[in-house]
């Protein structure tokens, strides 16, 4: 509850500063939104990442589009990068991976030690 109520005090920091009345009531609802509701919801469907994820994307998508049209080409894009094509590559980049150890690897004690002895 302390983490709600400090994200909330920085957002009503932020709109004391805007110059009119509609960024700032933007500006709390958005910060509701995303530090209130948002927290809550995810939580809940928690189990059901992947649909919950369709639906965000094309109701992005779909109100992108009602702002631009133009937009729409690139948010797509954006968003099979990011969820596509960025997580095939770091799978099929992890047989190519390679753990090194050595006096900085803080979680392998006695390396230095073993290493002395020869």
């Amino acid at each position: 509850k302390q983490w709600y109520q400090r994200r909330v005090r920085a957002a009503v920091c932020l709109a004391s500063r805007l110059d009119n009345v509609n960024s700032v009531l933007l500006t709390m609802i958005v910060a509701i939104l995303f530090y209130g509701i948002l927290p809550i919801i995810r939580d809940r469907f928690r189990d059901q990442a992947s649909p919950l994820t369709v639906l965000l994307v094309l109701s992005t998508v779909c109100l992108a589009g009602l702002v631009s049209a133009v937009f729409i080409l690139p948010l797509v894009a954006v968003v099979l990068v990011c969820l596509v094509f960025v997580p095939i590559v770091f799978v099929r980049l992890q047989r190519h991976k390679d753990n090194i150890f050595g006096p900085w690897d803080e979680a392998a004690e006695g390396w230095l030690c073993n290493n002395e002895l020869m």
